[in-house]
């Protein structure tokens, strides 16, 4: 329960955090761009590019535009939840967001979280993005190897299923995990 309650109140103040910063940017641009904020595409990539969070003030014309989106979420990669229904299903854009924030895999469509060439890509660099892949993908034993060889922690998201399977057991305890290894054969009982 204590480690439930310290990670809410740690999302909790990354959420005010975003909140404040994009006060803070709101203000900034307020004065440069037109009374409605983020009409005027060269302005809204101009706004977006230095700070992705101001996707969310776009015009919805714009957060369907393509360049737009790539310049934010280059920027802000949790942009992506301002994006266009159709830009969050697009690949490209989903592995340059989960780049600059692994958490922007949340953001993606159905489609992109059981992609299970996208997710391979985005948890060899962020592991704890397994989590948010479908549960197909999370019982795929090369994708959960491949986040359980950045992070052992990663097996917290892994299908239960995959977790039975003595092919998956002896394929992960094969991965090279650094100091994880030991833990893990002693998790897995076989130490």
């Amino acid at each position: 329960m204590g480690a439930g309650v310290s990670a809410e109140k740690h999302l909790k103040r990354e959420y005010d955090l975003r909140v404040t910063r994009l006060k803070e940017l709101r203000a900034k641009f307020s004065t440069a761009l037109p009374d409605e904020p983020l009409l005027h595409r060269d302005a809204t990539l101009t706004a977006v590019a230095s700070a992705g969070a101001l996707l969310f003030m776009a015009s919805a014309k714009w957060r369907a535009d393509r360049a737009i989106v790539l310049a934010a979420v280059a920027s802000d990669g949790l942009a992506l939840a301002a994006a266009s229904p159709e830009l969050q299903d697009d690949a490209e854009l989903v592995l340059v967001a989960c780049q600059q924030n692994w958490r922007a895999l949340e953001y993606a469509s159905r489609r992109c979280c059981d992609d299970a060439e996208l997710v391979a890509k985005i948890v060899v660099d962020w592991p704890a993005a397994l989590r948010y892949a479908s549960l197909r993908v999370r019982g795929l034993s090369q994708v959960v190897v491949l986040a359980f060889k950045g992070a052992a922690s990663s097996l917290e998201w892994a299908a239960p299923e995959l977790l039975d399977s003595a092919d998956f057991v002896e394929a992960a305890l094969a991965a090279e995990v650094g100091g994880w290894v030991g833990r893990s054969k002693k998790a897995f009982g076989f130490a």
